[in-house]
């Protein structure tokens, strides 16, 4: 009997309880948020809370939204959060949070790191939630309808999970990425950015990224750029790379690579007073479309990849120099040189901008085609 209760006992420690569930009917669960500034220059706060619509059969019994939009005014992020149950009748719930929207005009007038305080502070926000700059106000993007997801804040999280997974054009910046970049040695990071597909449409798409240094919007990158960029910091997930005929014979005219793996590696040395920076890349892929290109030998297989390196690689150098041109770490640079020799990166930390302005690259890029596709059953490269 003795035993049997100190079995007992023993279940009750180890099993978990209901202490600190969160009821649906007893808290606003927050999907998004966005922020702007208004005309009296205060933070203009949009909270897209989740709604559940009652369901008969597994299945919506109404063609209510799943989600409901609220809008706030105040000083300070702190105060609008906690002004939520004025508005929505229960306590906001921050821990479903998907996504931060911060409109263009927004984050080039204010320091988004001071805005995002409130989120690193408070206890229950997932510091995995998306943060996106937006084309214009970021509050238009609470208007539209998602196609799949339930709310408009899950789809832009999908938007930016698929494509920089499966394209390479756009780039995700967590809540913990962006406290990391800012408060790193480069003072900068990139975010996501997204706009309307035209100028009338309820449908987002992602194009590009905004550059952010010391908190502000300083540059953007276009999705061509980016993806080169996202290549030279080594986080290319997958995607389709284009490049030109070989000697421009058809100009209008491209054919493309698709990338299995990509692998970037960067090594900054500073002698005296000038900046090395060797950059080596090795792509791994095969064709996935041929234009005006041939294809049937192993030497003309190799020529290809030659042509295909050069291609990548004019790009990576144009996206180099508009960096250097505007003094712009965003390969983090600075934090590789600090990790290396600390005291000379303090010596040279005030005039790091010109430093990097003037530094030569030594840039090299290898492509390796694994396939080039099948005819009839059999290779289209002879051995």
């Amino acid at each position: 009997m003795l035993m049997k209760r100190l079995f007992t006992i023993g279940i009750l420690l180890i099993l978990t309880g209901c202490w600190s569930s969160k009821e649906l009917v007893e808290y606003g669960f927050i999907m998004g948020v966005s922020f702007d500034e208004n005309e009296n220059e205060e933070i203009e706060f949009y909270a897209q809370i989740y709604s559940p619509a009652e369901t008969i059969g597994g299945t919506s019994g109404s063609e209510t939204p799943f989600y409901t939009n609220i809008n706030l005014e105040g000083k300070s992020v702190f105060e609008t959060a906690r002004d939520i149950p004025l508005h929505l009748g229960r306590k906001a719930q921050w821990s479903h949070m998907r996504v931060l929207l911060i409109g263009e005009d927004f984050a080039k007038a204010h320091n988004i790191g001071d805005v995002l305080e409130f989120f690193y502070r408070d206890h229950e926000t997932r510091l995995m939630s998306y943060v996106i700059i937006t084309n214009g106000k970021a509050s238009d993007y609470w208007e539209m309808k998602p196609f799949i997801e339930r709310t408009i804040s899950q789809e832009l999280r999908t938007i930016l999970d698929n494509s920089t997974n499966f394209t390479g054009k756009s780039t995700k910046s967590k809540l913990l990425n962006v406290a990391i970049n800012l408060s790193s040695k480069s003072k900068t990071t990139l975010i996501p950015y997204i706009k309307k597909a035209t100028n009338d449409s309820l449908t987002p798409v992602a194009t590009g990224a905004a550059v952010l240094q010391e908190g502000k919007m300083v540059n953007y990158v276009d999705p061509a750029d980016l993806e080169t960029l996202i290549m030279l910091n080594d986080e290319y997930k997958g995607g389709i790379i284009n490049f030109p005929c070989m000697n421009n014979e058809i100009e209008h005219l491209k054919e493309a690579l698709e990338v299995y793996s990509l692998e970037t590696k960067l090594s900054p040395q500073l002698n005296q007073e000038s900046l090395f920076i060797n950059i080596t890349t090795k792509i791994n892929g095969s064709l996935g479309e041929l234009q005006c290109s041939s294809v049937t030998t192993a030497d003309e297989l190799k020529n290809l990849e030659k042509h295909i390196a050069e291609s990548i690689q004019a790009d990576m150098n144009n996206v180099i120099r508009y960096l250097q041109e505007n003094e712009l770490d965003v390969l983090g640079i600075a934090d590789k040189l600090y990790q290396q020799k600390p005291q000379l990166w303090k010596k040279h930390q005030a005039d790091w901008g010109m430093l990097l302005a003037g530094s030569e690259v030594n840039l090299e890029v290898e492509v390796k085609v694994d396939s080039t596709g099948m005819a009839g059953g059999e290779k289209v490269v002879e051995e």
